[in-house]
């Protein structure tokens, strides 16, 4: 159908039901143009589409696959395709939605590609006609368990026989992570990156941009809670905690640190400062263990702890405070962030100051106040 032929229809049937609320307030009369033609086609063509929509479901309800559903009924699939243009999964999944043929989708987008397994993104990858990888290099790389000897023995059993300069852009191993946005910048002359931020004040992301080279252009409007905690005079704090690292289940826990926390958290919550602002960050899991069973035995609600039976004395209720390494808090984003770094030994170091990309995460959580706890004798 043509253009024209969808804008009669929108005039014959007037306004089927409001517009969802825009966007972007310059794009409002195209968004809602867009939606009144969208809603007028549907409006067309709901015989065949009610019929796709029924037998995908009859398919889907015989625990079929939506792979099945594409390869076994051709006039489905187009109807369904023609009203879900976009379809969002996991790469994990998508063996279950899309047949394993090339061009079987127009464009595939990886979003996060900074974090996703390079072996995951062939999944999207041989399906595309285009591809889109959006990510950050400078973030959190896939965790991968593979050593280098594992690979060197997959290798030999798999005959492989090209050499490790041929392979080397492609290897994959705890040594050595990688990830797809990371070759997905070697198959590019040239990559767009983003250069405007606006989450952080301007002192905090300093320290990203020092770690990481970004160049960005900070449009971050001037925020504080100064004014409910006097003491918090700067964007950036250092607390000075010399403590001892100790050694439990294979990891590091800092127990003065964590009493340190358990003062800062004790002042927060005083002034009234709602849970739901804050997130206390580690590199260590014993470390996040050892704060989350004080806060828990004070009664603080935790975001971890969401829908789990937990303690209800709850010091304060608003919200829930965000608890979590600093792997699993990518993503995330809080006004206060409070970083535990643990670490005491010189020997210790290597896994702060060769991980770069650790570092910029925990800092680029924080909205409007970081305060890093640690011995500033052996940070220095």
């Amino acid at each position: 159908m043509r253009i024209d032929d969808e804008l009669a229809l929108i005039q014959e049937s007037g306004t089927l039901s409001d517009a969802p609320p825009p966007l972007v307030e310059s794009n409002a009369a195209l968004y809602a143009a867009a939606w009144r033609l969208r809603e007028a086609w549907a409006v067309k063509h709901a015989k065949p589409l009610t019929g796709a929509l029924k037998r995908a479901l009859e398919h889907l309800g015989q625990r079929s696959s939506l792979r099945t559903v594409c390869e076994k009924d051709t006039e489905t699939t187009t109807w369904l395709r023609r009203l879900y243009p976009v379809l969002g999964c996991t790469l994990l999944s998508l063996g279950n939605a899309l047949p394993a043929e090339a061009d079987s989708v127009e464009r595939v987008i990886i979003d996060e590609a900074g974090q996703c397994h390079p072996a995951y993104a062939v999944a999207g990858l041989m399906r595309a006609e285009r591809a889109l990888l959006i990510g950050d290099v400078h973030q959190l790389e896939p965790v991968v368990r593979l050593k280098a000897a594992d690979e060197l023995r997959v290798r030999r059993a798999a005959k492989i026989t090209l050499d490790d300069i041929e392979l080397e852009p492609y290897r994959v191993y705890s040594e050595r992570p990688s990830s797809a946005q990371a070759l997905g910048d070697r198959a590019v002359v040239e990559r767009p990156a983003l250069r405007d931020h606006f989450r952080c004040q301007p002192a905090i992301i300093a320290v990203s941009d020092a770690l990481c080279g970004y160049n960005l252009k900070v449009h971050t409007p001037p925020r504080t809670l100064t004014r409910t905690l006097p003491w918090l005079t700067e964007p950036l704090l250092f607390a000075d905690v010399p403590g001892q690292q100790q050694r439990r289940r294979g990891s590091w826990e800092n127990p003065d640190e964590a009493r340190v926390i358990m003062r800062l958290l004790e002042a927060v919550a005083r002034a009234g400062v709602s849970w739901d602002q804050v997130a206390v960050l580690t590199p260590y899991v014993a470390q996040l263990e050892a704060i989350r069973t004080q806060l828990r035995q004070v009664g603080v609600p935790l975001d971890a702890d969401r829908g789990v039976n937990a303690p209800s004395l709850a010091l304060f209720d608003q919200g829930r405070l965000a608890t979590g390494t600093v792997h699993r808090f990518q993503g995330g984003e809080r006004t206060l962030i409070l970083f535990s770094t643990v670490v005491t030994t010189q020997r210790s170091l290597g896994f702060l100051d060769g991980r770069v990309n650790l570092l910029n995460v925990a800092v680029s959580r924080a909205r409007d106040h970081l305060i890093v706890v640690g011995d500033g004798a052996t940070l220095r």
